[in-house]
């Protein structure tokens, strides 16, 4: 018996190393469905305010990037964590697919688990991980008072003791809100753009339409899109917003190639391929249509932001 116990050992080890062999191709194949590109945009165009606002904005992101983290599952800071303290093999590999994915679950598979046993929640972190859509409905319908809150796009639902509550998001990502709104009153004051100040108060009021139509009067070198937007991060009802930055700067040559396009701009409305009720014939051939370079993006557009020098 003596004599066979080192071959058992031997056996046990060359199969945990064949395992983790097998491990590390299977996660690096994951990581090769992706690749690196490197973005350059021409800053030349830009002043010394633009630099100084764009700065700005690209901290914003990054904060909104913690944001979309937390509204993707409220524990995913512990799981990251959690991946950093295994000591495995695979580590590296771990946190890279996590910061790529959002998460330990991978989106280009249905969401399949890699990390943990937690399966991702259809409510992301802006409902109750227990939460049944049944359950969603059964309390509106016992609770009128509460569809419109709880269905909006900018309230977080909690459970509070036996009680469920709509939370908003100015309260909910209280602290980080408030970063961006000050970032964004900052970059507001080089430029005096009213997006930019109106967006600081939507941070804190949750009342972004008035920030939404300051946006669509946008028109400089820099053009951006910041605040919580797509919905599709929400698989159980789809109607809560979450969190992205998409930073971009214009390219003035490119961009003066295609105003040839704007006189046609009311044949291509007249021509789409929807009722007139959903055309806009009021479309000015003076609206804006621009090649933009993108120097940061977050949260939801899954992008790693470049630092601008």
């Amino acid at each position: 018996m003596s004599h066979n116990k080192p071959q058992a050992s031997q056996d046990t080890k060359t199969l945990a190393a064949t395992e983790v062999v097998a491990t590390t191709d299977h996660y690096q194949a994951m990581l090769d469905k992706f690749i690196t590109v490197d973005m350059q945009a021409d800053l030349s165009s830009l002043s010394d305010i633009d630099k100084r606002v764009l700065r700005k904005l690209i901290s914003v992101a990054d904060v909104l990037d913690k944001v979309y983290l937390e509204q993707t599952y409220e524990n995913n800071a512990e799981i990251r964590k959690q991946i950093q303290e295994s000591n495995l093999a695979n580590t590296a590999q771990l946190l890279s697919l996590y910061d790529l994915h959002y998460g330990p679950w991978d989106t280009l598979e249905d969401d399949k688990i890699f990390f943990g046993d937690i399966p991702r929640p259809k409510g992301a972190g802006v409902y109750p991980t227990d939460m049944t859509k049944a359950e969603f409905n059964q309390w509106i319908q016992d609770h009128p008072q509460d569809e419109v809150a709880f269905k909006s796009g900018y309230t977080v639902i909690k459970r509070q003791g036996d009680k469920l509550v709509a939370i908003p998001y100015s309260q909910a990502y209280a602290t980080q809100m408030q970063q961006a709104a000050e970032l964004m009153r900052e970059a507001a004051a080089l430029t005096q753009d009213a997006f930019l100040s109106k967006r600081a108060d939507a941070f804190l009021n949750d009342e972004y339409r008035d920030s939404e139509m300051a946006w669509m009067d946008l028109d400089g070198t820099l053009e951006v899109a910041i605040g919580p937007y797509e919905t599709y991060t929400d698989k159980l009802f789809g109607y809560k917003t979450f969190f992205e930055a998409f930073i971009t700067v214009r390219n003035p040559e490119d961009s003066a190639k295609l105003d040839v396009y704007k006189q046609y701009l009311k044949g291509m409305e007249l021509n789409l391929p929807i009722p007139d009720e959903h055309k806009n014939f009021q479309r000015g051939s003076e609206s804006p249509i621009s090649v933009v370079d993108q120097v940061a993006g977050g949260g939801t557009l899954l992008l790693q932001r470049d630092p601008v020098s």
